[in-house]
């Protein structure tokens, strides 16, 4: 019997003064469009959104529209929660993903980037509008570079992990720092997750779009169950410079535990990525990424007047 295909998107809800769509879900929402052909091989596409306010019903019935208008696959469910700002995606990715590890099912996991990055962390290093292309260039590589359902379930045969962009160990220093406090932080917290760390298996899907076997992951710690049934409560942890572990829990958690075997990479960005060590700031304007997606890239912004 064949492994389902499904995608989990996660979106934030946030307020509004008016109930119209903010110019990064307009970008989403068009990227969704851009690939309405790849979204029809998928069994389901499950829509949680994370509202600042449970009870505005309002604005999830108007996303629930919006982004629905996108949506061509067969079977599409929308859900909604509490937005926790200390859990971001966590709160979609650990029911609807991690805490499906074993089933026999692909998922395409994916949240609608570039609400916080580029204006709360680098706004007084480069102007907010080049932060905010390099933001949305790194999405539309995501998509592109993900989208391409019939070569992911071919690898997806063979693999556990299918992502745009991995690293094994060669991080940038800043990078490195970054995930080795993610790792002090698990093993203060929960000492027992120590012997499974290695920093030869300091990986990183940047961004969160990212491809997995649940069928396989769930074989492949199927005999280290401290890491599947990690709580809540040993991840709602300060660590000293990425708040809360589950903060980028979607994007670093499960990578940390994989070598190279287990991982599929499209692409090899690992040298651009070494030089970058702000990639949020470098990824469009440096020009060392995903060079051949530039020129659609540059149409889309000026054509949609985002420039």
């Amino acid at each position: 019997m064949s492994r389902r295909t499904e995608w989990v998107m996660h979106i934030w809800g946030s307020k509004r003064e008016k109930l119209e769509l903010l110019d990064v879900e307009k970008f989403h929402i068009d990227m969704l469009k851009k690939y309405q052909d790849e979204q029809k091989k998928f069994d389901k596409i499950l829509v949680n959104i994370a509202l600042d306010d449970i009870n505005d019903i309002e604005l999830f019935n108007f996303l629930k529209e919006e982004v629905g208008k996108a949506l061509v696959c067969d079977d599409v469910e929308f859900k909604y929660c509490q937005n926790n700002p200390k859990l971001c995606e966590y709160v979609t990715f650990r029911p609807y993903v991690f805490d499906r590890m074993g089933e026999s099912v692909d998922i395409f996991y994916s949240h609608f980037k570039g609400r916080c990055s580029f204006v709360n962390i680098f706004r007084e290093s480069f102007p907010k509008r080049v932060c905010y292309l390099s933001e949305l260039f790194w999405s539309y590589c995501m998509y592109h570079e993900s989208l391409n359902v019939d070569e992911v379930k071919k690898v997806l045969d063979d693999k556990a992990v299918y992502c745009w962009f991995y690293l094994n160990g060669g991080l940038c220093e800043s990078g490195m720092k970054y995930v080795e406090d993610m790792v002090n932080a698990v093993v203060n917290n929960y000492p027992v997750m120590k012997k499974y760390f290695s920093k030869d298996m300091y990986n990183n899907s940047p961004g969160s779009f990212c491809w997995y076997n649940m069928e396989y992951l769930g074989k492949i710690f199927s005999k280290k169950k401290e890491i599947i049934n990690i709580s809540d409560e040993k991840l709602f942890v300060e660590s000293s410079k990425s708040g809360t572990l589950t903060t980028h829990f979607c994007e670093l958690f499960i990578q940390l535990f994989l070598d190279d075997k287990y991982v599929y990479s499209v692409g090899d960005y690992n040298d651009a990525w070494k030089d970058m060590n702000l990639a949020y700031l470098y990824i469009y304007p440096s020009k060392k990424i995903c060079r051949h997606l530039l020129k659609e890239f540059d149409e889309y912004i000026i054509n949609n007047k985002i420039i």
